[in-house]
């Protein structure tokens, strides 16, 4: 595992200047975070903003290694407007050389006291994620699903590990699978290691942060109440080779 930061840590800065900070400070990799992405999106010209932070990424010996998309995989929107919201971040994320592009799935209201709108919200999902699973191998940059919490014990679609394991193996690509925040994971009351140990190689991607159970605190390791060690061996259990990627609020 190579250890990893998101730019979220230094917010403030233009993204270029963020990556070049956290290659002098010694990190070798970086997730590009939301606040930075979006600068990219709303700028006068998006891919020269994506080639001036490679450019600064390749002089920092830093590897852009995943973005968080400022989009949701959402029922409710249009297909056709859902597949350009992806098609426009695989082809920045593509420039800035990223692998994974991490996402978050949806709930629909009311949808766990219904079963029939439960299917048909899954059903939805893993129709959205296949067409993703084809622009992300043209593009060839993965996308990760992101595991959400839940809080005060009302349920969220995608917090919970067979759900997840279910849309990765329905869609059936390598350009697709699972993104585990430890910190979500925690509020969700999971059992971390066994949570990791089911899921495999679908794992893909982390956000490692630390908190209590009271909401999102995005903490470093050891602050908050998350017992470190059993995640650790699950990872290095199931042979996790990707970013040990710390997702930390500045």
């Amino acid at each position: 595992m190579e250890l990893s930061i998101t730019t979220n840590v230094l917010r403030p800065l233009d993204l270029s200047d963020a990556i070049t900070a956290i290659g002098n400070a010694g990190f070798r990799a970086v997730e590009i975070e939301k606040a930075h992405y979006r600068r990219i999106v709303e700028s006068e010209d998006p891919m020269e903003e994506c080639r001036r932070a490679r450019s600064a990424a390749d002089q920092a010996g830093v590897k852009v290694i995943q973005l968080h998309a400022l989009f949701a995989i959402t029922t409710d929107r249009p297909m056709d407007r859902t597949l350009d919201l992806a098609q426009n971040t695989l082809n920045l994320s593509r420039e800035l050389g990223v692998r994974w592009v991490v996402l978050h799935p949806d709930s629909s209201p009311g949808m766990y006291e219904d079963p029939e709108a439960y299917a048909a919200h899954r059903d939805a999902t893993v129709e959205i994620l296949t067409e993703l699973a084809t622009i992300a191998e043209d593009c060839q940059v993965g996308i990760a699903v992101e595991n959400l919490p839940n809080y005060r014990g009302v349920p969220r679609f995608g917090a919970f590990v067979p759900e997840l394991t279910d849309l990765v193996d329905a869609v059936d690509s390598e350009f697709i699978g699972l993104c585990w925040d430890t910190g979500h994971a925690h509020l969700a009351g999971l059992d971390q290691a066994k949570s990791l140990r089911a899921i495999g190689p679908r794992l893909k991607a982390l956000h490692i942060q630390d908190t209590d159970k009271i909401c999102d605190r995005h903490w470093l390791p050891m602050r908050g109440e998350i017992i470190w060690q059993p995640v650790m061996q699950a990872l290095v259990g199931i042979g996790y080779d990707g970013a040990f990627n710390l997702e930390l609020h500045g």
